[in-house]
């Protein structure tokens, strides 16, 4: 049997969609001759059968046929992944003992079963040849995006910024910046290289990430993976089930549960940190939030005004202060636009009696800010509220800041930072002398905050430090 027509035949026996009165015995016969004999189609019939017990199909066909293909499976039992293919199946069928197979149904899920694999012929893949649904729903300094690659199924580069995209109005699946993605087919998502966080609807299952090490296979969760530029990879579990594969191996993770693959695909376990990740991307809503602005373009005086749509608007007046009595106070100068105020960094602040932002609300920041290039081991706070106690978790803070330098991380000096539950570092000096916008954006969220920071209007690449700081 040549290989278009034995795959072709693979194809329909795992559909149950034969034409006519099914196979002639001859045909069955070359086909079992051929899975037998056949080192690396018996691998593919493997990952065939494999992929349906992924995606949640327990039903195989029975009958005498199905029973002489598993027999051609365990002569070659010595193979791990085919023993587990084996192992998977003769539970399906125990728990299918009381059905009736039929193949009404069944083709779509085996069609996205051969679609997943690259080792079947182009002319099998091409049966599922009807492009997923594919929706932007949401893009954050993302720039230009090659929509016309992400929706043709061919590799996309995402080299700044973050992408929220919906797949088949079923999985939500959000992708940061630097990454290499491509988006296969319905429910299966390439990702050679980046972070990525995926959410299914609840009740569904079978999103598939495939990485250069390893596939990863939802069974109903919420999920992310990253894929480092050297090709390492991580698995973070946030609720449900996933497993992961290499082709041999199964390895099954649930509910704050991860995996590490590393040099040589050795494999070390580790706790789920959502705390990396961003689940969504911040949609505006400026309208409907409170909103304080001090725009410092007094000029003279010890008083700054506030102006907005506050609750507490009247607390939000602000008085100079210095902690060394007399000088110390904060300077009025030019400004980008009007007037500004010149800090000492030691001793001088501006002090309202506004209450700030408490608890895991969301929250936005942002100001204009230009600082010298002068003390690496001060911290440079702009704005900031509340108290963190230590082992006690947050309560109500959140600063806005120029990191220092230590010796332990030498490398955060300069850098935005905002401390808000987690250190959220950003990557752009700041201390050059020169005037920049700085933003940041905290959103709540169930397992952890998401944190974005912006200079200049750009997203920074931001990385998360340890702290014992928790927002709640």
């Amino acid at each position: 049997m040549d290989k278009l027509r034995r795959d072709q035949f693979l194809a329909d026996w795992l559909e149950g969609s034969f034409a006519g009165d099914g196979p002639s015995e001859p045909e069955c016969a070359e086909f079992l001759s051929d899975l037998k004999n056949d080192p690396e189609f018996r691998r593919s019939a493997s990952r065939g059968l494999l992929v349906r017990r992924f995606l949640g199909q327990k039903q195989i066909p029975s009958g005498g046929f199905t029973e002489e293909v598993l027999e051609s499976l365990r002569a070659d039992s010595s193979e791990t992944f085919t023993s587990a293919v084996i192992s998977n199946l003769q539970v399906a069928r125990r728990k299918q003992r009381r059905l009736v197979w039929g193949s009404v149904g069944l083709a779509t899920a085996a069609m996205l079963a051969f679609s997943m694999f690259s080792v079947f012929d182009s002319s099998i893949r091409n049966r599922n040849n009807q492009r997923p649904g594919i929706r932007v729903i949401a893009a954050e300094g993302v720039g230009t995006l090659d929509t016309e690659a992400l929706q043709q199924g061919k590799p996309v580069q995402l080299r700044r910024g973050i992408l929220e995209i919906v797949l088949d109005d079923k999985a939500r699946v959000v992708i940061e910046a630097p990454a290499s993605f491509t988006v296969v087919s319905r429910l299966h998502v390439r990702l050679d290289e980046g972070r990525c966080f995926a959410e299914l609807k609840k009740g569904m299952s079978g999103l598939r990430i495939e990485t250069p090490s390893r596939d990863v296979f939802d069974l109903g969760t919420k999920f992310a993976v990253e894929v480092s530029s050297s090709k390492d990879m991580e698995v973070h579990v946030f609720d449900g089930t996933v497993e992961v594969s290499d082709g041999t191996d199964i390895t099954r993770l649930t509910e704050g549960q991860g995996l590490a693959v590393g040099e040589s695909g050795v494999l070390s376990r580790l706790s789920a940190d959502s705390s990396r990740f961003v689940p969504r991307v911040p949609r505006s809503e400026l309208k409907k939030q409170p909103l304080i602005y001090w725009s410092f373009d007094e000029g003279t005086g010890d008083t700054v005004k506030a102006t907005g749509r506050d609750p507490n608007l009247e607390l939000a007046t602000g008085t100079l202060m210095s902690a060394a009595g007399d000088g110390g106070k904060p300077t009025w100068i030019s400004g980008v636009v009007g007037q500004a105020l010149a800090f000492d960094g030691k001793s001088g602040w501006v002090n309202t009696r506004h209450p700030g932002i408490s608890g895991d609300q969301d929250r936005t920041i942002a100001c204009w800010v230009k600082l010298p290039d002068e003390s690496h081991t001060t911290v440079s706070t702009m704005i900031g509220w509340g108290m963190g106690k230590r082992n006690r978790g947050l309560e109500k803070a959140c600063f806005l800041e120029s990191a220092q330098s230590r010796p332990e991380h030498p490398g955060h000096y300069s850098r935005l930072r905002l401390v808000a539950g987690n250190r959220t570092m950003g990557t752009t000096n700041l201390r050059d002398g020169r005037w920049h916008h700085v933003a940041a954006v905290a959103m709540a969220g169930e397992d952890a905050p998401t944190i974005l920071l912006y200079v200049d209007g750009q997203l920074e690449q931001a990385a998360q430090a340890q702290c014992y700081l928790r927002i709640r």
